[in-house]
Formats: structure tokens, C-alpha cells, sequence
């Protein structure tokens, strides 16, 4: 018998295999159910030509999967230097240099990254201070904080009014002051350019799994509750669109469930997903679960801040407990390089276009990854089936080497342990 005729068969029979795996805390397969599956046994002779022409086939076709990998390797590779290069300001050198300007640049440029106090003073006149193409990031994380902290008196005033009382005295004293980056080692930015923190860009809402939520779902239900898994749904590849649960607007109002506004920036928070170093924006307003958490960027910060995470590690980011997390400490103080508007548009434009190929170029690589392995069952399927390589009809028949088989196995004795078992 050809060894290697048996483990092509086996490698033809893998699927079948791996679903005959059972058992709640180590996949087991029991003889028999090996022993369920059928094997076509060709002649001797016409084995060792099968294992030849697999070998001559799938020879080549593995070097075109190893191509493809390293190809796959190289361009993950090329995404992350394109993003590195984004928010350090490699990719927009020519453009500054281009549109240098004479005016002064009061922003740091070197660890001296701006806090809320310092950002507290008027806005400037002359529409610098609107978002001006001359408008350098110290005016614009200026304008941030003064935007996150009108978003949080808003929501202050509306929490009041649904309670039925007016604001107390001195409420908006108790503004939580976000979080500023540590700038003392971090590197020299471009001309213009800011050190910001994740909490001064966004708001950081971890998610939400209340009691017997799924008994809750609803097939007609509005308001969709994302789960990690959720990102490997068809049609989730970029932004979160769809979720397998749902729940009714009441449902959602019982539950206590938080609304997310689309656009929030999502990611694993515990788990080994986290490992996988997935991240998506919800493309509509939803809720997400406990092993999820989310970032709500101001909006005048909402398209860099997304730019900027794409290239985070994830994995870098948790904790090294037995089960990793992610924890609102381990986020907010994140140093974010923040470049003028004008110039975060230049950038975003040169990203969107470059990551347009790399998706382009990835889906072709997935394809023909798909189509290869598609290929190589195929021909494994044609060689159990006979239609691989001619018969010859001077060789051996197999019932020859079925009876030398069976005579062997007579022959040999039984190791002990089987002995002994049987005896019993």
C-alpha cells in the first residue's frame, strides 16, 4: 500500500473528517466513524502514478498559493506604512511645502502637546478660527474642546428637562475635563501640527449586554445590537450595517440599551478577539455588547480620528491578565497627531485613493487564494475518482493487494494492550 496514496486521501476526505469531531472540551474522533468512509483502492501500480501526478500538479499550484501569500503579507505590510506615514506627515511633505506660509506658528511642534486650560481662550477672529485653510491644529483642537464640551452641556440640559428640573447652580463646573496626552518623549510633529488625546477627540461609551437580552430579539426589530462576530458578516467589511440580533424601539427602551450615533468607531474590548485587530464604524445608529467598545468622535474630528485608529495595534493596547482587555485608561490618554483641517483633508483624500487599490488588490488575492484551493480539491477529487491518470490493464488488480493485506494482518500479531483488551 502507498503511504502517500493515503494521506492524498486522507487530505481529499478533511472536511469530512473535521465534522466527525465531537466532545465538549477536546475534539475526539472515534475509529469507527473513520472507518464509515470509502476508499476507491486502485491497483498498486496505478497509485504510484497518482502520487506522481499530485505531486507534479499540486507542486505547482502550492507555488502559486506562496506567491500569492507573500503577496498578501507585502501589501498588509504596505497598508500599515501607508498609514504610519499618513498621521506622521510623510504623505503630505510636498503639499505643506507647497502652501508654506509666512505667518507665524504659535503651535508646539516638539512635547508640547495642548490641555483643555490651555485651549479655554477665545476663539480668533478674521475665520481662522471657522476653519480656515490657514487655521493651524492649535486653533483647531481650540474649536474641539469647545465642541465636546457644548456636546456635553447639551446633553446635561436634556437630562434635566427629561427629569423635570431645572439645572442646579455651578453644574457646568462639573464638566470631566478630557484627558491630555503625555507629550513628554513623543516625536517632533510637522509645522502646524498638535498633540491631541483620544478622550479630547471622542467620546469613550463601552458597551451594554443587559439580562436575557436575547430573549428580547425581534426578526421585525429596528434597532440593531452589534456583536464582534458581526464583523465578519457579508456586507460588515468596513462599516457595521447589519447585526444577527435586533430589538423593537420598546424592547430597547426596557432593555436600557444606549444608542450609538453612525459614524462611532467600534472595536474588541475583550477577549481574543481582540487578537484579530478588527475595527469598523457603524454605518447606522445601533447598540453594541459588553465585549465592544466604542468611540463617538466630535464630529469636526470624526474622519481623522478614523485614520488615525485604522493604524493602531490593538493587541499593544490590552492588558496581560489570561483574559486580555481593553479598558477606557488604555484608550483615552492615546497620543493623536492632529494636523490643520485643510491638511487632514489632503491626507484623507490621499488614503481613501491608495486604500481604494489595497482593498482592490486584496479581494483579487482572496480570489484567486479561493480559487486555488477550489483547484486542489478538484484535482484530489479527480484522483479518488479515477480520472486522473490512465488504467493500465497489465497492472495487479487491487483485489491482489486487498488479499496480501488481509494475509498480513493475520500474520501480524496484535500489539499487547489489544490483546489483553480483547481477551477480557
Amino acid at each position: 500500500m502507498n503511504t502517500d496514496f493515503m494521506l492524498y486521501w486522507f487530505f481529499s476526505n478533511e472536511l469530512a473528517i473535521q465534522e466527525m469531531g465531537s466532545g465538549t472540551t477536546v475534539l475526539g474522533i472515534r475509529l469507527e466513524q473513520l472507518r464509515s468512509l470509502s476508499l476507491r483502492l486502485p491497483p498498486a501500480a496505478e497509485q504510484t502514478r497518482i502520487v506522481e501526478k499530485l505531486e507534479e500538479l499540486l507542486g505547482g499550484l502550492d507555488a502559486g498559493v506562496a506567491e500569492l501569500q507573500a503577496a498578501q503579507r507585502k501589501l498588509a505590510l504596505y497598508r500599515q506604512s501607508l498609514l504610519k506615514a499618513a498621521v506622521e506627515g510623510a504623505l503630505t511633505q510636498a503639499w505643506r511645502a507647497a502652501r508654506a506660509s509666512p505667518l507665524p506658528n504659535p503651535s508646539p511642534t516638539r512635547g508640547e502637546g495642548l490641555n483643555a486650560e490651555a485651549c479655554s481662550a477665545p476663539l480668533s477672529p478674521c475665520g481662522r478660527g471657522a476653519g480656515g485653510e490657514g487655521e493651524p491644529a492649535a486653533e483647531l483642537l481650540q474649536r474641539i474642546l469647545h465642541e465636546r464640551r457644548a456636546r456635553w452641556e447639551d446633553k446635561q440640559r436634556a437630562r434635566f428637562a427629561t427629569q423635570g428640573k431645572p439645572p442646579p447652580a455651578g453644574w457646568q463646573a462639573k464638566y470631566p475635563e478630557p484627558v491630555a496626552p503625555d507629550t513628554t518623549h513623543l516625536p517632533e510633529l510637522p509645522e502646524g501640527w498638535v498633540w491631541a488625546s483620544v478622550e479630547q477627540l471622542a467620546e469613550l461609551v463601552s458597551g451594554h449586554t443587559p439580562k436575557d437580552a436575547s430573549l428580547y430579539s425581534s426578526d421585525t426589530g429596528t434597532v440593531q445590537w452589534f456583536k464582534v462576530g458581526d464583523m465578519n458578516a457579508e456586507g460588515n467589511e468596513e462599516s457595521l450595517f447589519t447585526a444577527a440580533t435586533r430589538f423593537t424601539e420598546e424592547s430597547t427602551s426596557q432593555l436600557g440599551l444606549k444608542i450609538a450615533p453612525a459614524g462611532t468607531i467600534v472595536f474588541p474590548k475583550r477577549g481574543g478577539a481582540i487578537a484579530t485587530n478588527k475595527k469598523r464604524r457603524l454605518g447606522v445608529a445601533g447598540a453594541y455588547d459588553l465585549n465592544m467598545m466604542g468611540l463617538v468622535a466630535i464630529p469636526t474630528a470624526a474622519e481623522w480620528l478614523w485614520s488615525w485608529f485604522k493604524g493602531i495595534d490593538l493587541a499593544k493596547l490590552s492588558d496581560g491578565s489570561n483574559v486580555p482587555q481593553i479598558n477606557n485608561p488604555d484608550i483615552a490618554p492615546l497620543p493623536v497627531p492632529l494636523p490643520p483641517l485643510a491638511e487632514q483633508h489632503a491626507i484623507i483624500n490621499h488614503l481613501d485613493t491608495a486604500l481604494t487599490a489595497c482593498n482592490a488588490q486584496q479581494a483579487a488575492i482572496a480570489h484567486g487564494l479561493q480559487q486555488a484551493a477550489a483547484q486542489r480539491r478538484n484535482l484530489l477529487k479527480a484522483a479518488f475518482a479515477g480520472q486522473l491518470v490512465p488504467q493500465d490493464p497489465s497492472d495487479e488488480p487491487a483485489s491482489a493487494l486487498l488479499e496480501r493485506i488481509r494475509t498480513t494482518r493475520v500474520q501480524t500479531p496484535a500489539p499487547r494492550g489489544r490483546r489483553r483488551k480483547e481477551a477480557g
